[in-house]
């Protein structure tokens, strides 16, 4: 988790460790740091950390109906690797007879007696055309790369989704779908998923009655993006409400009410 007003790193503590009460929070480790701007950003309990993946997953689950047809065309085109491959291997035939060029001038240059300076030229402009190939070589590989972890983190994601409970929070889903977190000045916890790195979920966790902790989700303006299918949001909902929601057109037989047991 990152802080949203100085940048920095939030760091597990434990208060009252020795005591029943013990509990564990996190804060800004640049929080009381001599050397580094204080910043007023407030700590956070875990039940809110949790509460806001729960709430901001909810939210994200609800444009999962298609995911599996996404996948799909993302594999057809947005991740399919078939021309780089075709380029790569016209690329990599122009290299091995630019090797096969240089091998046969240093092969004659040892039999045969050649202009020093001419050789020079002609081997220098073949090492120079094969680095030119060479670093393009590099380049659509590091692309292939990047496309073929894009998808195998979109098939992760998409598995997660389907086949644990979706409404829980556990380690294992956190690690597994949420780049980082950001915690901002006013309370506000936001949640940003591997799979759409452009879109950020805030949800200002604040204290109601006696102690119950409620999750205002609240989008406004923002884009919920899957690979390149984007949908606009603008609207405001309790955490209650997406939860009833989802509930009903899920039919994940969560109980009726405000909120979801972390054990379920």
């Amino acid at each position: 988790m990152r802080c949203g007003q100085c940048g920095g790193w939030f760091g597990r503590k434990t208060w009252h460790s020795t005591s029943k009460y013990a509990r564990h929070i996190w804060r800004c480790n640049n929080k009381y740091e001599s050397n580094k701007t204080r910043c007023v950003t407030p700590r956070v309990l875990e039940t809110q950390i949790e509460e806001a993946f729960v709430a901001a997953l909810a939210e994200r689950m609800s444009q999962t109906s298609t995911t599996s047809e996404v996948l799909e065309d993302l594999d057809a085109t947005v991740f399919n690797t078939e021309k780089l491959h075709a380029e790569l291997a016209v690329l990599d035939e122009q290299a091995e007879g630019l090797v096969a060029r240089m091998n046969n001038l240093a092969r004659a240059g040892a039999k045969t007696a050649i202009d020093p300076d001419r050789y020079e030229a002609n081997y220098e402009s073949l090492e120079t055309k094969y680095e030119t190939i060479d670093a393009k070589r590099l380049q659509v590989e590091e692309r292939i790369r990047d496309l073929e972890y894009r998808s195998r983190q979109a098939h992760q994601i998409h598995d997660c989704l389907q086949n644990q409970p979706p409404l829980a929070y556990t380690p294992e889903a956190w690690n597994t779908l949420v780049t980082e977190a950001n915690v901002d000045a006013d309370g506000t916890i936001t949640i940003c998923f591997k799979d759409e790195p452009s879109c950020w979920l805030p949800c200002t966790l604040s204290r109601e009655g006696s102690g119950t902790s409620v999750c205002n989700l609240s989008v406004s303006g923002g884009v919920l993006a899957y690979g390149v299918i984007t949908v606009r949001l603008s609207r405001s909902r309790t955490f209650a409400s997406i939860v009833s929601r989802i509930s009903r057109t899920s039919g994940w037989g969560l109980p009726d009410g405000s909120g979801i047991s972390h054990s379920s």
